[in-house]
C-alpha cells in the first residue's frame, strides 16, 4: 500500500490531463450546441420570411387580377354630392337643432 512519490505525481498528473479533456470535450459540445442552434433558428427565421413573401405576392397578383369596379358602383356616391351641394345654406344651429326638432315632431304626431 505504499506508494511511491513518482507513481503518485504521475497519477496525479493523469488525472489532471483527464479533467482538462474533459472540460475540453465539454466545451466542444457546448459549442456545437450553440452553433447548430443558431443555425436551425436563422434557417426556421428566414423560412418564415420567405414564406410571408410568398403569400404576399399571391395575394398581390389575386387582387390585381380582379377587375376594379365589377363590385363597386361610383354613381351613388357621386349623386351624394349634389344633395349635400343644396343643403349647404344650412346655419349652425340649424344643424345643430335638427334632431331635436324631429324627436319633438315625433312626439307631437
Amino acid at each position: 500500500a505504499i506508494v511511491s512519490f513518482s507513481q503518485f505525481v504521475f497519477d496525479q498528473s493523469r488525472q489532471a490531463e483527464q479533467q482538462t479533456n474533459t472540460r475540453e470535450s465539454e466545451i466542444t459540445s457546448g459549442k456545437i450546441f450553440v452553433g447548430s442552434t443558431a443555425v436551425v433558428s436563422t434557417s426556421i427565421s428566414v423560412g418564415y420570411v420567405i414564406w410571408i413573401l410568398r403569400g404576399g405576392s399571391l395575394l398581390t397578383a389575386f387582387v390585381s387580377a380582379l377587375p376594379t369596379w365589377s363590385s363597386f358602383d361610383p354613381l351613388p356616391v357621386l349623386q351624394s354630392f349634389d344633395k349635400h351641394n343644396d343643403d349647404d345654406d344650412d346655419t349652425f344651429l340649424s344643424i345643430a337643432t335638427r334632431k331635436a326638432v324631429e324627436a319633438v315632431r315625433n312626439v307631437v304626431k
